[in-house]
């Protein structure tokens, strides 16, 4: 799988391996570890699969409450797929940038939350198909006018053909503030975790993978080693290995927990472990994708919390890294 960055920090085109023959070809389209080594730690709940008449332009669409990750695919034609970042704040507010997809040339492209999506069908005839990291919710659907010229969009059709609600779409700038998903710069990576594992050829496996994806470790291997790390260092995320016994796990999650307000996630093998207190629960078999996006669902969680914490009347929290 080839990536390729783009003029839209974090929006990536991505070229599969395709393999043919004289009976056609085949290649992996999605592939949640290989994913998650391109950087892209997304878990992906719904597929949507649409077709469409040749100058039909769809779009552009953005959630809020509900902000869906979308990894983007043609199956039958050719269309030119658009994004656009919607994101307050961000340096690159209000630029689009497009990109053809095709049955042909097989590309995919992942746009993660906070950006405005859409595309016109350049072919006969198009079937789109892409995935998302949230379910859909008509409610929480917000859209900015197709042809905005402020953003100036060049679809390459002539007559398109579009959606009555996408006509009614307004423009960028007559958007309220409140209604635009919100930029959240990088800082200092992606956050630093607390890796507590008792076996340590796995634990130091999980270090490594947790590197490689951009996270500060720190490791501990007991719960009296874990508490002087606790004690000594701030954290963003503990990590509760499935090495330990289930009374060690307990321990752990209230130590996390209740003594330092710290999101923990627990990897477990045995379902009874799923009734131990955790920010979240990933079942140690299946893969470093699972767990990668937990982390990313819990500590954007902590972002939301800590705003909310802030705006309250008389709030206060602790500052903690963007995801």
């Amino acid at each position: 799988m080839k990536k390729i960055e783009t003029d839209l920090p974090g929006v990536v085109l991505l070229e599969p391996n395709v393999l043919g023959d004289d009976r056609g070809f085949f290649l992996e389209s999605y592939h949640a570890e290989k994913f998650a080594a391109l950087g892209i730690h997304e878990s992906f709940v719904q597929d949507n699969h649409s077709r469409s008449l040749q100058n039909t332009v769809r779009g552009l669409h953005y959630q809020l409450k509900f902000a869906q990750a979308k990894l983007c695919r043609v199956t039958l034609g050719k269309v030119l797929d658009v994004v656009v970042d919607v994101r307050r704040g961000s340096p690159t507010f209000g630029k689009w940038a497009g990109f053809e997809l095709s049955a042909e040339n097989h590309r995919i492209i992942y746009v993660p939350r906070g950006f405005a999506h859409g595309f016109s069908v350049l072919s006969e005839h198009a079937e789109f198909l892409y995935k998302c990291s949230d379910f859909y919710h008509p409610e929480d659907e917000y859209g900015v006018l197709w042809n905005d010229t402020d953003i100036g969009i060049e679809w390459q059709v002539r007559e398109p053909i579009l959606s009555q609600k996408d006509q009614r779409n307004p423009r960028l700038k007559h958007i309220a503030s409140e209604r635009l998903p919100e930029y959240e710069a990088p800082v200092g990576g992606r956050g630093k975790l607390l890796s507590l594992g008792k076996h340590t050829p796995v634990l130091g496996a999980r270090n490594r993978m947790l590197e490689r994806a951009g996270y500060e470790v720190v490791s501990a291997s007991s719960v009296q080693d874990a508490e002087r790390k606790l004690k000594a260092q701030r954290f963003d995320a503990a990590i509760i290995g499935y090495t330990f016994s289930k009374k060690e796990k307990q321990l752990l999650a209230k130590l996390t927990g209740d003594g330092y307000d710290l999101p923990a996630i627990l990897l477990y093998i045995k379902p009874g472990d799923m009734g131990i207190p955790a920010s979240a629960h990933v079942s140690a078999v299946n893969g470093e994708a699972a767990l990668l996006a937990a982390i990313t669902s819990v500590l954007r969680g902590r972002v939301m919390e800590n705003k909310a914490r802030t705006a309250a009347p008389g709030g206060a929290s602790r500052e903690i890294e963007s995801v």
